[in-house]
């Protein structure tokens, strides 16, 4: 019974590291979601569930990657400091492929499940794909983590200087509280 498991989560490894191979090296997979979704809108891990004798294996194999999908955009994301947008049961990414635009999320209710659904028009803020195949930073990336350096650096003068830990977290956190309240004043308006 372990052995399963162990088996089970090796294979499920290996299929998502060739599938992000795949996902960086060719435009197959989106261009499977873009013909898919022009006519069926979305695509979920769930979506042939009670039809998979009757489903072409290849639109199985790729509703099934959709989570992989979505966890190759979160992993970009999260290393270029962009957060998901929340829904009531989940959340989502909201990017563009070929000037067309999709959230890549993931819900949860009975079970979880992982869906790419076209747009009719993309967002505004959306995530050129390109840059999660390329595995590129984003401009404001580079620039964000220049900052940050400095405030790195900042943080280790003040610890040299003899400033106490606790003094140094509460004045960072204090700071960052004014910033969330003028973020959500600025919402308001």
């Amino acid at each position: 019974m372990l052995n399963d498991h162990i088996s089970r989560l090796i294979k499920e490894k290996q299929d998502k590291d060739r599938f992000s191979k795949s996902l960086k090296s060719s435009n197959d997979y989106m261009e499977w979601i873009e013909k898919y979704t022009q006519s069926h809108n979305s695509i979920s891990t769930d979506s042939f569930l009670y039809q998979a004798e009757t489903t072409p294996k290849r639109d199985l194999t790729n509703a099934k990657a959709v989570q992989f999908l979505f966890e190759e955009i979160s992993d970009y994301c999260s290393d270029n400091y962009i957060e998901p947008k929340k829904e009531e049961y989940g959340i989502y990414y909201s990017i563009l492929n070929n000037n067309i635009g999709y959230h890549v999320g993931y819900d949860r209710g009975q079970g979880a499940s992982f869906y790419c659904t076209r747009l009719e028009n993309p967002e505004e803020d959306a995530l050129d794909f390109k840059y999660v195949q390329s595995g590129e930073k984003l401009p404001e990336t580079i620039y964000y983590e220049y900052l940050l350096q400095d405030l790195s650096n900042l943080v280790k003068e003040l610890q040299s200087a003899g400033v106490p830990e606790i003094a140094i977290r509460k004045t960072v956190d204090s700071s960052i509280g004014v910033l969330e309240d003028q973020s959500i004043d600025k919402k308001q308006k």
